[in-house]
C-alpha cells in the first residue's frame, strides 16, 4: 500500500492505467439541457408535461412515469405501480421524444 496526495502522482502511476488524465467537466454543464417530464393519465387521457427545472430523485415515486432527457440521452422511469397501458404510452412518448426532429432542432 502506498499513499499519494492528489497532484503528486507520478505520470505513469494512476492516470496512465486509466488511459490518461482528462480535464474535469465544468460544474453543472450536464444540466444545461436536462429536462424532466411527467407522464399521466389521471384526467382520462394520456399527457406528458414538463416539470420545473428544480428536480431531484425524490420526484420519482412508485406510481409515477417520468422521462428524463439530458440532451444526449432519454431515460424512462417506470414506477412499480404503473399500469400496463400507462407503461406502453410512456414508452411510446419516450421513443417519439428521442427521435423527434423538431425536438432536436428546438434543443439547440
Amino acid at each position: 500500500l502506498q499513499r499519494l496526495n492528489a497532484g503528486e502522482e507520478t505520470d505513469n502511476f494512476f492516470w496512465v492505467g486509466l488511459g490518461g488524465k482528462e480535464p474535469y467537466e465544468p460544474v453543472g454543464e450536464f444540466m444545461t439541457h436536462t429536462r424532466l417530464f411527467s407522464c399521466s393519465n389521471e384526467k382520462g387521457y394520456f399527457t406528458v408535461s414538463e416539470k420545473c427545472s428544480d428536480f431531484c430523485q425524490d420526484d420519482l415515486a412508485d406510481d409515477d412515469m417520468m422521462i428524463l432527457d439530458n440532451g444526449d440521452q432519454v431515460f424512462l422511469w417506470l414506477g412499480s405501480k404503473c399500469s400496463e397501458v400507462e407503461v406502453k404510452l410512456a414508452y411510446k412518448s419516450c421513443t417519439e421524444l428521442n427521435h423527434s426532429v423538431f425536438y432536436s432542432w428546438w434543443m439547440q
